[in-house]
């Protein structure tokens, strides 16, 4: 086979039945993949839109880039921005990286030193990217998978963008594939819409939203209604530090007062997810309850959730094995390797003693191991909301001593086998969170996603921010990404924003840094869960140090929640977009209603703001916003 060159590839135009205009990339003669990352079409500007217009000018132009997976940048930059990357601790840059990272830094830059004036990298996006001149926008996005995965070939490899100056240039990532002449490897949409909701009704159209969700109706989600997935999960308030006996205090205390989900879920009879998240495991990558905190196993709680009315929960983090545990010690064959025999580094994780590796998906062991795992939890535990993590292993870079095949088709494979699974064996059905997960090569088989970096109890972490983390945990990271993501809730995905946060003690967060939380999740996602200790429901503020100073930390929980539900209700279903405000800054957006309602600004910047929003009238409204504050007109 011949290697995969530029020249290799034919590129032609089609138009679809749905009336999109399709860049259909295909293969001229039969080729392996000889790099990672394979570049296979450079698209001028002038094939995609005027090139006398603000999406040609990188001057004027607005750039939204996705990043490789849920906890990668996502955002609107101008010329010359770019994400940040961790520096002095490179092993974080594990948990945002595509797998390819060097090779993409690479091609990148390709190209400038042949330039009289020197520039910038062009800019990188995964999946999809959007081009910004005012309200127009101009989307290519990656068109790779069959909407309803019937076709022979169901997968290609998944796309990465390198926006230049004067044009696109179109890259796979084709790890370990093989194509043959006359193969298509890589389908692209282009996109123009007059504005946001016009390029969102377009999203839905392009991934078939209609009936995508309705697998997971069952936990109460609706897209039309705009009514969220809800409940309760373990991980923000306890982290590591949970037992049985802590989860039975939480599962008795949570429809017994008027915390969050008892009043929005519960009392209202709609459904609700009690997932219990990383701690119960003995190992990360031994899968069985931890004996001296789990004493009665994970199917008494599960069955002691499902009778209280709840759906029972549990978090796995499956492609990941630590090197002390009994999987990788007596399986070592199963972890991934590179071309020296060394095991593949995954991530860095002190909380679990440091080096994380992963497994290897091309073995068939591995996959009926992991097919056998999960039959376990949810037929004979009865777990049946899954929060896979992590996921972003499984398409890691390695020497695959298994089945031949591309990095993404293992990937893929492996986890529509594990997914496979939509009802319990009494009949239940079950739903599938993925988290840390590429989005290309995911969102069509795990449709509820988190679609940021972990949030926390803290606005940012000031020392991962000051090496440049960007899936750092953090509130203002994790509300960053809800917000430029949300053009994928109800027509992609059900998004998931992480948690929101009514506890007034255990937290540094400000009334009006919560609210934002609370708003956001609820504008701009599909999922609203709560890790406040429901038990300490009514506690006041903690002490001194324990709350923020300065905006203030006032409102007892019970205050908060109340404010915050009655803010739901006057918010109604309603559907929002969201964008940058401005050039000046990166973290002050302007949102508004597809009704034409309501209309405001959210302020995530560590200064108040003096701004003149535009009113939906097309009146300029000055208006002073606080630092971490939202502030809405029309309500």
């Amino acid at each position: 086979m011949g290697c995969m060159e530029l020249s290799n590839f034919e590129k032609s135009y089609e138009q679809d039945e749905r009336g999109f205009n399709i860049l259909v990339i295909r293969c001229v003669e039969n080729c392996h993949a000889d790099h990672a990352m394979e570049v296979v079409a450079d698209i001028p500007m002038a094939e995609i839109c005027d090139t006398a217009s603000d999406f040609a000018d990188a001057r004027r132009r607005l750039i939204l880039v996705n990043g490789w997976q849920s906890w990668s940048f996502s955002g609107e930059l101008k010329k010359g921005e770019h994400p940040r990357r961790a520096v002095l601790k490179s092993a974080l840059n594990l948990f945002v990286d595509h797998p390819a990272e060097k090779e993409i830094r690479v091609l990148a830059r390709q190209g400038r030193e042949k330039l009289a004036v020197p520039r910038r990298s062009d800019v990188v996006s995964h999946f999809y990217v959007v081009l910004r001149s005012g309200k127009a926008r101009l989307a290519l996005v990656s068109a790779n998978v069959d909407a309803d995965c019937t076709a022979s070939k169901f997968s290609l490899p998944p796309v990465t963008f390198f926006i230049g100056l004067a044009s696109v240039r179109v890259a796979v990532y084709a790890d370990g594939g093989s194509f043959n002449a006359g193969e298509t490897i890589a389908r692209v949409a282009i996109v123009p819409a007059s504005d946001y909701f016009t390029l969102k009704d377009r999203f839905a159209e392009l991934f078939a939203a209609m009936g995508r969700f309705d697998e997971l109706a069952f936990l109460g989600a609706d897209v039309a209604r705009r009514r969220p997935v809800g409940g309760f999960e373990t991980w923000d308030n306890h982290y590591l530090d949970i037992d049985e006996g802590i989860i039975l205090r939480d599962l008795d205390a949570l429809n017994a007062n008027g915390n969050l989900v008892n009043a929005m879920f519960l009392k209202k009879g709609k459904p609700a997810v009690f997932q219990i998240d990383d701690g119960w495991e003995k190992c990360v990558g031994d899968w069985l309850p931890h004996d001296e905190k789990f004493p009665h196993g994970m199917a008494a709680i599960a069955g002691l959730i499902e009778r209280r009315g709840l759906i029972p929960g549990l978090w796995v983090a499956p492609f990941l094995t630590l090197p002390e545990s009994a999987t990788a010690r007596e399986h070592a064959e199963w972890v991934l390797r590179d071309s020296g025999g060394k095991a593949v580094l995954a991530g860095w994780n002190p909380g679990w003693g440091g080096n994380v590796f992963c497994l290897d998906l091309s073995l068939r062991e591995v996959e009926e191991y992991l097919v056998g795992l999960f039959e376990i939890i949810v037929n004979i535990w009865g777990y049946r909301y899954l929060k896979l993590d992590f996921l972003y292993a499984g398409m890691l870079r390695g020497t695959h001593a298994g089945a031949r095949g591309g990095t993404w088709e293992h990937y893929r494979r492996v986890l529509k086998r594990i997914t496979s699974i939509k009802r319990s064996k009494d009949g239940k059905p079950v739903a599938w969170l993925s988290c840390g997960a590429p989005f290309e090569s995911t969102a069509d088989i795990m449709p509820l996603m988190r679609i940021g970096a972990d949030t926390k109890e803290d606005w940012d972490w000031p020392l991962l921010r000051l090496i440049g983390h960007q899936g750092r945990p953090s509130a203002k990271v994790s509300l960053s990404h809800t917000l430029a993501r949300s053009i994928l809730d109800g027509t992609l995905l059900l998004n998931d924003p992480d948690v929101i946060f009514c506890r007034s003690h255990k937290t540094t967060l400000a009334d009006s840094e919560k609210f934002l939380i609370g708003l956001v999740a609820r504008m701009f996602a599909s999922q609203i869960l709560l890790s406040d200790n429901p038990s300490e429901f009514g506690r006041g503020p903690g002490p001194s140090g324990s709350i923020t100073t300065g905006t203030g930390s006032s409102l007892t929980e019970a205050d908060f929640t109340k404010e915050l539900l009655a803010l739901y209700e006057k918010l109604g279903g309603r559907e929002f977009g969201v964008e940058r405000f401005s050039r000046s800054s990166r973290d002050i957006f302007s949102f508004f209603s597809r009704d034409g309602r309501l209309y405001g600004i959210i302020n995530l910047s560590d200064r108040n703001q003096s701004l003149a929003i535009e009113s939906p009238e097309g009146e300029s409204v000055p208006t002073i916003v606080p630092k971490h504050a939202l502030i809405i007109f029309g309500l």
